[in-house]
């Protein structure tokens, strides 16, 4: 799905309710893997270039906490310099109103 992603965490830390993080629109994937260290089955998600290059850190262990009519909360942990972060984004549908942010 074509979206604009928000992220709404920055070091594990909820940023401000009338700021967001970085903001980027790309294809929206959500799959379920097998994770390569424990191998047990994860929820991930990503956000995607037209050419396949992964825009956001990838997000593991993701559920869905809230859907609203402009957009949804996807909610896991993200890896950054081999630290697990608290993270979640804010999506929306590609050229949605940029004042429907959470």
């Amino acid at each position: 799905m074509k979206a604009t992603v928000s992220t709404l965490y920055r070091h594990g830390r909820r940023l401000p309710q009338n700021k967001v993080g970085s903001t980027v629109t790309g294809d929206l994937n959500l799959s379920v893997n097998k994770n390569p260290v424990t191998g047990l089955l994860s929820h991930e998600s990503c956000v995607l270039t037209e050419e396949g290059f992964s825009m956001l850190p990838d997000m593991h262990d993701v559920v869905c906490v809230c859907i609203a009519a402009h957009g949804l909360r996807l909610r896991g942990v993200e890896i950054v310099n081999g630290r697990e972060t608290f993270q979640e984004w804010w999506c929306r549908t590609a050229g949605g109103n940029e004042s429907d942010k959470k």
